[in-house]
């Protein structure tokens, strides 16, 4: 009865004198105590209406809390005078099911909205790296869903999405503080903030001239000279689902091991197809001159047998078939596996 007639604030803080997350990362504060680097604070309506003056756009519901990222250091009232920082900095904090498809996007490979499978992987190690904090490339900072902190799903803090604010609302997110992260993983916080803001500005290779091929030769030059063999997934695949022992197999033998447990590649099996029916036409309709011998005397000295040009048969019927390839009558011929496909060819 007492605690109803109290105003919001003071509620607020009998509320949260005992707050003990249920969650190892986070860790127990007190109501009063100066704001640190890892605190969790809430969208409450006095922390709306300070970001609706800086910048509105931070006070869409879809960003459902944010985290201090100002150092420690610099948020310490002494003998009641403000803190040292000027401004303090909170990093705007989503939920991740939310923009999960973004994350995936650039690292998996979709079909029409889906993902393939072969991505599965990729997709996994990278929820890996964020919940472990060590995903610093993209800037995420994971914080596990925790009733007391108020929100209920797994999220992420944007630290490269940050807003500044005056020192003068101090008094403000410390009400809107609902959450504390433990001193290991404060410290992890700032040293994926100082890895993000502090990274010496070394040169690329794209800043040089031709610097982009240049990396590309240098990575290609390790990849071919390490000695490591790459095949085929479907390949690999397919022998083992044929039974193929791989482990009496060297890596260098492998292209030829695997040959007769490899089909035909579609276009090589067309191309088979159409020298059969080429040579079986040259057989049957269009005979091949023997070579012949022209005695051609020379002046002054004896006769000498010099061949005339004969047919190439082989080197012909694999220019036709080259020719072929890129007709797209061809690909029709392939389908055709009856007698009327030589009538065809041969008209």
């Amino acid at each position: 009865m007492f605690v109803s007639f109290l105003g919001p604030t003071l509620r607020n803080v009998l509320k949260r004198l005992d707050t003990m997350p249920t969650h190892w990362g986070y860790a127990k504060f007190e109501a009063t105590d100066d704001l640190e680097q890892g605190d969790f604070l809430i969208p409450t309506e006095e922390l709306r209406s300070v970001l609706n003056l800086v910048h509105p756009h931070f006070c869409d519901n879809k960003y459902t809390g944010y985290l201090v990222i100002t150092q420690s250091c610099d948020l310490v009232r002494r003998d009641g005078d403000l803190a040292k920082a000027r401004y303090v900095n909170i990093a705007t904090v989503r939920p991740l099911q939310l923009i999960l498809y973004q994350l995936l996007a650039t690292r998996c490979e979709s079909v029409c909205g889906a993902f393939l499978k072969s991505g599965w992987r990729e997709a996994w190690e990278l929820l890996e790296r964020i919940t472990n904090q060590n995903e610093n490339t993209l800037g995420l900072f994971y914080l596990h869903p925790d009733s007391d902190l108020e929100f209920a799903s797994a999220s992420v803090a944007f630290l490269r999405v940050s807003i500044a604010l005056r020192a003068d609302h101090y008094e403000i997110l410390m009400n809107a503080r609902r959450g504390r992260l433990k001193p290991d993983f404060q410290a992890k916080l700032g040293w994926l903030v100082g890895n993000l803001y502090a990274r010496p500005a070394s040169r690329d290779w794209a800043d040089s001239e031709d610097g982009k091929n240049g990396q590309s030769d240098a990575i290609h030059d390790v990849l071919k000279n390490a000695g490591i063999t790459w095949f085929e997934d479907e390949k690999v695949a397919l022998a083992k689902a044929k039974g193929f022992d791989f482990t009496s197999v060297q890596p260098n033998g492998i292209k030829a091991a695997l040959r007769p447990y490899v089909p035909t590649p579609p276009m090589t099996e067309g191309c088979q197809i159409v020298e059969k029916y080429v040579r079986e036409y040259f057989t049957k309709y269009v005979p091949i001159p023997e070579p012949q011998q022209d005695v051609q005397p020379l002046e002054n000295g004896p006769s000498t047998k010099r061949p005339r040009p004969t047919f190439n048969f082989y080197k012909d019927i694999r220019r036709l078939i080259s020719a072929l390839r890129g007709d797209t009558r061809f690909q029709t011929l392939l389908s055709k596996e009856n007698d009327g496909d030589k009538d065809d060819l041969e008209t």
